[in-house]
């Protein structure tokens, strides 16, 4: 079982938060290996251009009549690029896949139900509560059967901060826009 979290803004400006990453079975170790190998020789702040190109080029693909080569082409990269680029595929493909969404939605309704107090990540309106931030993104949020009624600051790394300051001010220049 894997617990993995993107913050900021969905899409081209998502933060994968490596440093909240959670396993099951999995020694300390062999996380650590396995985020150091999706993630060298990249830099977390250019993953929006990452992102960019790797849509363009899917899409492509599939405007060309070459769905199984986009998706194979999609399987490819980095997890974070697959989180970010495949529901791109999704809906240009037609193909569909409800599963991890449904996963979701049942977690949520379930802790609902047993009226339990979470904290998750969420999309809010900030105004300076998270690191200064402002504009809409997911940051984390405690969650009860009322809604989300605070936002809270859990440590990360500094690349992700500076990822998710990003982040925040695309969604601040394209509000402006």
């Amino acid at each position: 079982m894997v617990s993995a979290q993107c913050w900021g803004q969905h899409g081209d400006f998502m933060v994968p938060i490596w440093s909240r990453v959670r396993t099951r079975g999995v020694t300390d170790e062999r996380l650590a290996d396995t985020i150091g190998s999706a993630r060298e020789g990249r830099v977390l702040t250019d993953l929006p251009e990452e992102i960019a190109e790797t849509r363009t080029q899917m899409l492509s693909m599939i405007n060309n009549g070459d769905v199984p080569g986009a998706f194979a082409f999609i399987q490819q990269h980095p997890p974070d690029l697959r989180a970010a680029v495949k529901p791109f595929f999704i809906h240009f493909s037609s193909a569909t896949t409800k599963l991890a969404t449904a996963h979701a939605v049942v977690d949520l309704l379930e802790f609902l139900a047993k009226g339990q107090t979470t904290v998750i990540p969420a999309q809010v309106v900030l105004d300076g509560e998270f690191g200064g931030l402002h504009g809409p993104l997911a940051v984390p949020v405690l969650l009860d059967q009322n809604g989300w009624s605070q936002v809270v600051e859990l440590s990360i790394a500094d690349d992700e901060r500076t990822a998710l300051e990003k982040s925040s001010r695309a969604v601040e220049a394209a509000n402006r826009a």
